[in-house]
């Protein structure tokens, strides 16, 4: 490596050595990762079909020390493609369906290998469990049900482990009767 940097530098201005790009075991998509390479931002997409997405994002600010080479795309934390042009979309086909996809990008120098951005969320969002429960309205035979849900989903009532209702998408309260007196549940 000193010897072919000593034989270049011996051909070249002072400009010109300040400008070029010495080989060295970091460069290309093989490299480490390095704190100093940009990581992009606003990702976004557009859906084509049942199992392929349009993404989008915005370059990273680099300025005119780190030359991006392509960026590395990542789906649910697998490497999925890799594309070698400094353009900011790409398609992904083949996705996997019925689950949300979690993707991030990585910008590729001649420096090696940036920081993977923090995942975006594509698809139906992993659903929450109703939280918030509380019973009010205690008698020896009723109790009244009350919690926090999801809006679009329909919601069961278990006691002891077995199925009393269904309430229908935006109801969060249920009356429970004809309970037991001195019974716990």
């Amino acid at each position: 490596k000193q010897w072919y940097q000593r034989r270049v530098r011996g051909r070249m201005s002072q400009t010109q050595r300040m400008s070029i790009a010495v080989p060295t075991m970091t460069s290309g998509f093989g490299g480490a990762k390095n704190s100093d390479i940009p990581v992009p931002t606003g990702i976004t997409f557009e859906s084509i079909g049942a199992k392929t997405l349009e993404m989008f994002w915005e370059l990273p600010e680099t300025g005119a020390v780190v030359p991006i080479n392509g960026f590395k795309i990542f789906v649910n934390s697998n490497e999925f493609k890799v594309t070698t042009t400094g353009e900011c979309r790409t398609i992904l086909n083949e996705l996997p369906p019925g689950r949300p996809l979690y993707i991030s990008i990585q910008t590729l120098s001649m420096l090696g290998e940036g920081r993977e951005s923090k995942p975006a969320v594509y698809g139906r969002q992993p659903i929450k469990a109703p939280e918030s429960l509380d019973i009010t309205n205690v008698t020896s035979d009723s109790a009244v049900v009350t919690f926090v849900g999801q809006p679009h989903y329909v919601h069961g009532v278990f006691l002891n482990g077995e199925h009393v209702s269904t309430l229908q998408p935006g109801i969060f309260l249920y009356m429970l009767k004809r309970l037991s007196d001195n019974t716990e549940y």
